[in-house]
């Protein structure tokens, strides 16, 4: 029988190379922030929910619904975002949390990229679409990025998947 001696090579590499490590901030409990939600993702934890944002530049909050385990990297602008009540929902503004040091961070790309660390001590910044880049929503509506969809929030007047539809005293006219 032949054995072969491996040499353990990973265990000598310091975790804090891969830049996982997010401390400090804490999660308001059944708040969320009304507002531009710049991308949303799935099967996500909390921490990992954080990562992502200060990977994304232009992401300054996040709000987390646990239940679903689903995170919407958010681009807050004061005074008009408010942070409401959202039952199992969680909201962390992500100035309070700091990330090991890693090729990423601080965030040294562009807007509407996200940086991902790479061989040699580099990154690679990647661009990103997100549902509500093309405008769907018309007659004046807000779109608001989901995970793989978007919503449309019409003004008063107006209903419909895109606010194409437009009420009328006598019927519904369409656009």
């Amino acid at each position: 029988m032949i054995y072969m001696i491996i040499p353990m090579i990973l265990c000598s590499i310091p975790t804090m190379i891969f830049g996982f490590n997010i401390v400090g901030g804490n999660f308001q409990t059944n708040k969320h922030m009304n507002s531009h939600v710049i991308i949303a993702k799935d099967k996500i934890g909390p921490k990992m929910c954080v990562k992502d944002c200060i990977s994304h530049k232009g992401c300054n909050g996040v709000n987390y619904i646990r239940d679903v385990l689903t995170c919407e990297l958010l681009s807050i602008t004061y005074p008009d975002d408010k942070l409401i009540y959202g039952n199992g929902i969680y909201f962390t503004n992500i100035t309070g949390w700091t990330q090991e040091v890693n090729r990423c961070y601080p965030n040294p790309c562009q807007e509407n990229t996200y940086c991902v660390e790479a061989s040699y001590n580099q990154h690679v910044c990647v661009t990103f679409d997100v549902p509500c880049d093309s405008n769907p929503c018309v007659n004046s509506g807000t779109c608001r990025n989901g995970v793989n969809r978007y919503t449309c929030i019409c003004p008063s007047g107006y209903y419909g998947t895109i606010c194409q539809c437009k009420y009328s005293r006598y019927n519904l006219i369409y656009d």
